[in-house]
C-alpha cells in the first residue's frame, strides 16, 4: 500500500514521489494497536513556498 500512498499524496501536493517519505511500524503485540485491534497515525509534514 505504501507505494500507491506515496503517489496520492505526491499528486495532492503537486510534487515528485521523491518528495514523499512513509514509513510503516507494527507495536511487536503490544497493547490494542499490536494485536490488530486498532490503528495509530503520526504525521509529520514540512511544507515551504520556493522563493
Amino acid at each position: 500500500y505504501i507505494p500507491e500512498m506515496v503517489r496520492n499524496i505526491a499528486s495532492d501536493l503537486k510534487v515528485t514521489d521523491s518528495h514523499v517519505n512513509l514509513k510503516a511500524k507494527t507495536n511487536e503485540s503490544l497493547g490494542h494497536l499490536g494485536r490488530g485491534e486498532g490503528i495509530a497515525v503520526h504525521a509529520v509534514a514540512l511544507l515551504y513556498k520556493a522563493l
